[in-house]
């Protein structure tokens, strides 16, 4: 078999980002399952909150593999969502997560995925985020800084 060297560097990755939302989530060493969980539900709500354009300049900084999970199931006729309060955007996250990872702390879960997002992508667009984001969505980014 032919080894395809973009996907094994997209793959390598994808598990320096599912590493860094166990560390920062404190989830149990390994709990791959959960935090693909945690990053997919995430990135949907992120994805339903933001502008086509800025949509684009985030995916475009995404390994290919979470860049499939931000697009899954994507509908752009009913983005973005209105303003959203911190509550609300963790509610959602919380109704639509796999509910055998129902005992998730979702808070720091949805951190941990924003602090991969600050570790693995361009300041600029770090701060193009904040200039389009939701205040309440804002609020969950505050307590983090690049690394």
């Amino acid at each position: 078999m032919t080894e395809l060297p973009i996907l094994n560097k997209n793959i390598i990755k994808t598990y320096e980002w599912l590493k860094d939302i166990e560390d920062s989530a404190g989830f149990y060493h390994d709990d791959h399952k959960r935090a693909i969980a945690i990053l997919r539900v995430t990135l949907h709500e992120l994805r339903d909150n933001l502008p086509l354009q800025n949509l684009a300049k985030l995916s475009s900084q995404l390994p290919l593999i979470i860049r499939g999970l931000l697009f899954e199931g994507w509908n752009p006729q009913i983005t973005p969502l209105k303003e959203r309060k911190k509550d609300d955007f963790l509610m959602s996250i919380a109704d639509k997560i796999d509910e055998k990872y129902n005992d998730t702390d979702i808070e720091e879960g949805v951190k941990a995925v924003f602090q991969a997002i600050y570790n693995h992508v361009s300041t600029s667009e770090i701060e193009n985020l904040k200039a389009v984001l939701p205040r309440g969505i804002l609020e969950l980014m505050s307590e983090l800084e690049e690394i």
